[in-house]
């Protein structure tokens, strides 16, 4: 059965279940709703379920997401640990007008879709995820159909261990133009990369105005954390001198401030340049500019 513990943190309140049966999830909706911080916050309250590691066990089927999105009032729902497989279950059609923030980490090809065609989120800010297994080429069409019928307007987006589908990625960052931060195949936490590098032609779209524009692609993007090769890093470069360029020149650009970058590498620790990685970003960390490499070794 599930465990509910409710704990209240800085006004914030998490509500945190603990998975290790396939029914729990009729509980969560009969249960959490008559919680009075449901009913009365106008802050955050944050849905983590997570896989009962010791057993092993984890939700397999779409319920546990109809259940969170019956919570009228959620607005960051975050799940880890859970195998959705549509074949189960189907998610009904859902419209949640206060969800901000939807955090889906390892799901399939056919969960994605699962998911992304029954889901309408106008309110959505924040939408990051992973994929489980076998990397496959991100945003689908169930993607890029579940942005334009939301009508939302992002501002932050990651996802990790993708195959990147170029043309669809142009497309979405551009219409999406408000992102502040971008995480692109970056994952941090992970010794191993399983995702692909982000294509080259994906930083020249960052350092490029669109046709017959003034303005940057992306003109409020401060945050921007991404997987590379080293070859591409003269790349990297070259972007983030066009836009610090043209915010010197005031052409409504915001100021880069943190550029994290994941160096994905068959060499050997030894054998890597990291001086002279380093040195290739020194004129815009000298200006104050948070820039980090970090380095993944694929086998």
């Amino acid at each position: 059965m599930g465990n509910f513990d409710i704990p209240h943190t800085d006004g914030v309140h998490t509500a945190r279940v603990d998975v290790d049966d396939e029914v729990f999830g009729r509980r969560i909706v009969s249960a959490l709703p008559n919680v009075e911080v449901l009913a009365t916050t106008t802050r955050i309250v944050d849905q983590w379920f997570t896989g009962a590691s010791t057993a092993g066990h984890c939700l397999r089927s779409l319920h546990i997401l109809d259940d969170c999105f019956s919570i009228p009032f959620l607005q960051t729902l975050k799940l880890a640990g859970i195998s959705i497989m549509p074949s189960v279950g189907t998610l009904r059609v859902v419209t949640h007008t206060l969800l901000s923030t939807f955090h889906l980490p390892s799901v399939t090809a056919e969960e994605n879709d699962a998911v992304f065609e029954h889901l309408t989120l106008p309110a959505l800010r924040s939408l990051s995820f992973g994929v489980n297994h076998d990397p496959y080429c991100w945003p689908r069409p169930s993607n890029l159909s579940f942005l334009q019928r939301s009508h939302c307007m992002l501002t932050e987006l990651g996802f990790c261990h993708c195959l990147v589908d170029e043309q669809p990625l142009v497309a979405l960052l551009t219409a999406q133009s408000k992102f502040t931060t971008l995480r692109l195949n970056f994952s941090a936490d992970d010794a191993v990369g399983r995702g692909a590098p982000i294509p080259t032609p994906i930083l020249v779209f960052l350092s490029k105005k669109p046709k017959g524009a003034s303005a940057y692609h992306l003109p409020a993007l401060t945050v921007l954390k991404v997987s590379v090769v080293p070859r591409q890093l003269k790349a990297v470069k070259r972007m983030i001198q066009s836009r610090s360029t043209a915010q010197a020149k005031k052409s409504g650009i915001a100021t880069l401030l943190e550029v994290d970058i994941d160096v994905q590498t068959k060499q050997s620790e030894e054998d890597i340049k990291k001086d002279e990685h380093t040195a290739l970003f020194k004129a815009f960390t000298d200006k104050g500019m948070v820039i980090r490499i970090s380095y993944r070794y694929v086998y």
